[in-house]
């Protein structure tokens, strides 16, 4: 399902992944605040709820803030009481392995209420905002839980972005932040909130986007946050001690499912300028 949420005027927030982490929510709640976002200008492109230890606190929290949210990969799989996380990570990885762990935890934690919230997210949405037309989705407009990152071929984006009618389509589930663009397309990813980004810092990331004289200015923005309240509160329910270290140094245990190029970027801090869409 498609959800129109027509034009939305002033600065838009976009983030992925939220996690389960608490912590790192209530600490862009307060950003976005500080900038005097109303809730319609904020947006999760899905997955409230994976590898940290306070998935309920974390769905009340986005609830309650009354932000726009889609469903990823795990409401989906959660709502349809499904057995796995549905990531699409080769089976057998590490990261195939581990997430077993802090999915049936996940599972384990939800209250009905908040799984039929989940069940009720559109799977996509669109707006406008000056006179470019946004989709936002999870992985890809053709799959879910499909990886699309700064190194994926340009054709593919603009397949998709043909398929969607959209000028701009703002992903997550990926996990890395980046900003693709071709003459007055383009295809972002705002990173997520609940985990770092691979960089060796224990920050994570969020995109905004707003509306200048001549086009659309998209900026990444790093965030640091109280990320070791995050890392104990996963060593007291027994998390994966490899998801533990990596909120804390930033490093992901698993780059099975990664590109080559980024492979090649672990562990080195991200940076980016921002970009201006005619």
């Amino acid at each position: 399902m498609i959800k129109d949420i027509g034009k939305i005027s002033g600065k838009v927030l976009v983030f992925g992944g939220p996690y389960s982490n608490y912590h790192a929510v209530t600490e862009l709640q307060r950003i976005a605040e500080n900038m005097n976002l109303r809730p319609d200008q904020v947006i999760c492109t899905g997955d409230t709820v994976a590898y940290c230890a306070q998935p309920q606190e974390t769905v009340h929290t986005i609830r309650e803030w009354g932000i726009h949210v889609i469903a990823g990969n795990v409401e989906i799989q959660l709502f349809t009481r499904g057995n796995v996380c549905g990531c699409n990570v080769g089976y057998g990885t590490l990261c195939d392995i581990l997430s077993r762990h802090w999915y049936t935890y996940a599972r384990n934690a939800m209250t009905s209420d908040n799984l039929e919230w989940m069940g009720a997210l559109p799977g996509f949405l669109k707006f406008e905002i000056g006179d470019r037309k946004i989709l936002i989705v999870h992985g890809g407009f053709d799959e879910i839980a499909e990886h699309i990152y700064h190194s994926t071929p340009w054709e593919r984006k603009q397949d998709q972005l043909e398929k969607a009618g959209a000028d701009i389509i703002i992903g997550g589930h990926c996990g890395l932040p980046f900003m693709d663009h071709h003459g007055d397309r383009a295809w972002l990813n705002g990173g997520v909130l609940g985990m770092p980004a691979n960089d060796g810092t224990p920050r994570v990331w969020y995109l905004t986007i707003e509306v200048e004289e001549s086009g659309l200015r998209c900026t990444l923005h790093p965030m640091e946050y109280d990320f070791e309240k995050t890392a104990e509160k996963m060593e007291e329910v027994k998390l994966p001690k490899q998801y533990i270290q990596n909120i804390r140094t930033g490093i992901w245990p698993d780059m099975s499912q990664l590109p080559e190029l980024e492979q090649k970027m672990q562990g080195k801090p991200l940076s980016f300028e921002s970009i201006h869409i005619k």
